[in-house]
């Protein structure tokens, strides 16, 4: 996989994380809200019980408190499931990131070893270098006479 479709795979998980937080957020506040009106609800219940003046009946507000609690656990189930599908999404998107590290890592070392092998290549070898004669210097020094020469 080269990097052009991985950086494209990382900003398509990343969108998709970010619209699950956004979701995960919206579900937070919906269940905020029944909360909130839920405890209104009881507020004029006990208002009721305590002899003040309500218009409300009883049992609608029960119906209302029943309807909230429905709600709540299907609000709570979809918010469990946006979390374990943000869970997974910021899992990939770690796993997509370490092979886009992995695969620069692996082009740069290619790229060093090219410049190795360029540097190698442009060197000459220490063997080809020498002839015949300076390979002979080396062992005979000038003055000396090596054993295959004839004295003359």
């Amino acid at each position: 996989m080269d990097r052009k479709s991985l950086g494209k795979m990382i900003a398509v998980q990343s969108l998709m994380k970010a619209r699950l937080e956004m979701a995960i957020s919206g579900l937070a506040n919906a269940l905020a809200g029944i909360e909130a009106e839920n405890g209104e609800l009881l507020a004029m219940l006990d208002r009721r019980y305590e002899g003040q003046a309500a218009f409300v009946d009883p049992a609608a507000i029960l119906t209302r408190i029943n309807a909230n609690m429905r709600r709540k656990e299907l609000l709570e189930q979809e918010l469990a499931n946006q979390r374990q599908a943000l869970l997974q999404t910021s899992r990939r998107t770690e796993l997509l990131e370490g092979r886009m590290v992995d695969l620069g890592q692996a082009m740069e070392r290619k790229m060093q070893a090219e410049v190795i092998e360029e540097f190698g290549a442009s060197r000459p070898s220490s063997s080809s270098g020498l002839s015949r004669g300076s390979a002979d210097l080396c062992v005979n020094p000038p003055g000396r006479r090596s054993s295959g020469q004839a004295r003359g």
